[in-house]
């Protein structure tokens, strides 16, 4: 019992130091742990154990007002995602589906959402830099994630492409 509490607390603990952290980088891997944290915190409200059952639904209430608005978290925390170049916009789509439903309203119109704000960045950005920007930059390879507890998500959606990859090449390969 004492074991299950300590491993549900050190992944909030673990979570904590990434967002709280000022020795990296962290907008793009704070939207990597909100879906963990919120199936973590869901599996916890169920748990039998009415210990770590009522601090789920504690700590619940917390992300809910916090996080639990999707509408209301700002966008740049997504497009710290879409830039990274391991992800881009489709991990967007893909996570909106995966924890709202695909083809839901709300994944649907988070995705239109962060879609529109993310072309009127670019369109400012092109008003500002105009179309002659200098392709010389160098790009840095974000760090990697140490926990790989909170890499769930990500392994899930590089299968998810994985998927598609193969279902396309059978696909092509029947002409169909």
């Amino acid at each position: 019992m004492l074991r299950d509490f300590i491993s549900f607390l050190k992944k909030f603990y673990d979570a904590t130091k990434i967002f709280s952290s000022s020795q990296q980088v962290s907008l793009h891997t704070t939207f990597h742990n909100l879906p963990s944290i919120l199936c973590d915190l869901q599996k916890a409200a169920m748990n039998l154990n009415t210990i770590v059952a009522s601090m789920g639904v504690y700590m619940k209430e917390k992300y809910d007002k916090y996080w639990g608005n999707v509408v209301k978290i700002n966008q740049l925390l997504y497009f710290g995602v879409i830039f990274d170049l391991r992800y881009r916009f489709e991990y967007i789509e893909w996570s909106f589906g995966d924890l709202y439903g695909a083809g839901s309203n709300l994944a649907k119109e988070m995705v239109g959402s962060v879609q529109d704000n993310l072309f009127k960045l670019y369109n400012l950005y092109k008003s500002k830099v105009g179309s002659s920007g200098n392709n010389n930059s160098l790009v840095e390879q974000p760090a990697l994630f140490k926990n790989p507890s909170l890499n769930a998500k990500v392994d899930e959606f590089k299968q998810h492409l994985e998927e598609r990859k193969q279902l396309f090449n059978k696909m092509t390969l029947e002409g169909t």
